[in-house]
């Protein structure tokens, strides 16, 4: 069984640092087949997978079907933009249908049950940091670890 999913944006998802359009998007919250994701449609319009839709034996039927959706939110995560880093946007889903994306910044950071105060803390600066690398005032830093 495969690990990720991959997702196709509509529109298309740039780097807020560098500008340059972001391909090649993968994710672990949906089931995991390696079916192909496109914002907009239910179902998967692709699958890599040699399993059936109903998670049974070789070769796939038509990619309609497939049962699976998307949860209500999710996280993907793509690179090779000119910053040489892992880029990060969370899916939103309404009645199933993926419907938004926005990649994942200082402003809209959410963090995880799992996430510490300070892990957050560090981790807000560092995105706000890559994306407006000249926001290095020693002040912000410390009201941050405060």
């Amino acid at each position: 069984m495969s690990l990720f999913d991959y997702y196709i944006p509509d529109p298309p998802l740039h780097c807020p640092a560098c500008g340059r359009e972001l391909k090649n998007w993968q994710g672990k919250d949906g089931p995991c087949f390696q079916l192909t994701w496109q914002q907009g449609i239910k179902f998967p319009v692709a699958s890599d997978s040699e399993l059936t839709p109903d998670s049974g034996t070789n070769q796939a039927g038509s990619n309609q079907d497939w049962e699976e959706t998307l949860p209500a939110t999710f996280l993907i995560y793509a690179d090779g933009c000119g910053c040489d880093r892992l880029v990060e946007a969370y899916g939103t889903c309404e009645n199933e249908v993926w419907v938004h994306t926005e990649v994942v910044t200082h402003l809209n950071f959410q963090s995880g049950s799992t996430t510490s105060l300070q892990d957050e803390r560090k981790i807000r600066r560092q995105l706000r940091q890559w994306i407006e690398p000249e926001s290095t005032d020693p002040q912000a830093e410390h009201d941050e670890t405060n």
